[in-house]
C-alpha cells in the first residue's frame, strides 16, 4: 500500500489499546500547485483501507462507515477547487460525494467500479 500506511498502523493499535480523539490539529500537508494529484488512485488506497477496517472490527455501523467515504470525498472534492483542476475531475468527484448519500452497501458495490473507470479514463 502506497498510501494511508498511517491509518492503517493507527487502526491496528486502537484495536489493541484505547485512544483519543483531539480537536487541535496536528499535522498538515501541503500540497504543491504544480504537483499533480493522484486522486482517484489516493481514494482507492483510503477505500482498500477502509474495507479491511470494517473487516476487523464488526461493531462499526454504517453510520459511521458513511461518514469516513463522506469526509474523504468531500475532502477531495475540495482540495480539486482550490486547485483550480479541471471540470471533469471535479464533477467526477462530485459524482462520489453523492454517492455516499446511498446506503453503504450500494456504495461498497459501486465504489470500486467508478474508481477503477476514473483511473483507466485518466491513463
Amino acid at each position: 500500500m502506497k498510501t494511508c500506511e498511517d491509518l492503517d498502523l493507527w487502526s491496528r493499535i486502537l484495536q489493541e489499546t484505547k485512544g483519543i480523539i483531539l480537536q487541535e490539529v496536528l499535522v498538515c500537508v501541503y500540497l504543491h500547485t504544480k504537483e499533480k494529484m493522484r486522486y482517484f488512485d489516493n481514494v482507492l488506497a483510503r477505500d482498500m483501507l477502509y474495507r479491511r477496517l470494517f473487516a476487523r472490527d464488526m461493531t462499526l455501523d454504517e453510520k459511521f462507515k458513511k461518514l469516513l467515504y463522506s469526509a474523504l470525498f468531500d475532502q477531495y472534492a475540495h482540495a480539486a477547487r482550490i486547485r483550480n483542476e479541471s471540470k471533469d475531475l471535479i464533477e467526477k468527484l462530485d459524482m462520489l460525494c453523492a454517492l455516499s448519500a446511498k446506503p453503504y452497501d450500494i456504495l461498497a458495490e459501486k465504489l470500486p467500479l467508478l474508481l477503477s473507470h476514473f483511473i483507466e479514463a485518466g491513463k
